[in-house]
């Protein structure tokens, strides 16, 4: 199933909200180098998801509960129906141990050649979309 088009007025928002991500990501990854040898990755995980939870509380839950984002529809897509709670724990836990291993990693070795082994990250995704989503690989992206 192909995804609904991109509306022409949310391009410049979602490139603002793009960047806005890359910054923090890489404050994020910045401060564990700050903070020096004696904080452990496991406490920095910890802490980048309490500060995760917190500000998604505040973002959703303020005023009276749980809200829409406004202008943003939320479709079910066919095969989606079932119960995929297994899927969103195990999405959490490796997403847990992938930024544990990241924030190690910069505690080890300098940040920058962390960051050019995180750029294969767009290698592996490529990879599981063709073996376990069955998505079409463009040939320029088998070639890059």
């Amino acid at each position: 199933m192909m995804a609904a088009p991109v509306v022409r007025e949310q391009v410049g928002a979602a490139l603002l909200w793009a960047l806005a991500g890359a910054f923090m990501a890489s404050v994020l990854l910045v401060l564990p180098k700050l903070g020096g040898a004696g904080v452990h990755p496991f406490q920095i995980t910890f802490l980048r998801y309490l500060t995760a939870v917190v500000v998604l509380l505040l973002f959703f839950g303020v005023r009276g509960g749980w809200r829409r984002i406004p202008g943003v529809e939320t479709k079910v897509a066919p095969h989606e129906t079932g119960n995929w709670t297994w899927l969103h724990i195990l999405r959490a836990i490796l997403a847990s141990v992938r930024i544990t291993c990241i924030f190690a990693a910069v505690s080890m070795i300098p940040l920058a050649n962390v960051q050019a082994i995180m750029l294969t990250n767009g290698v592996f995704v490529t990879l599981f979309a063709g073996l376990l989503l069955r998505e079409k690989i463009p040939a320029i992206a088998v070639i890059l």
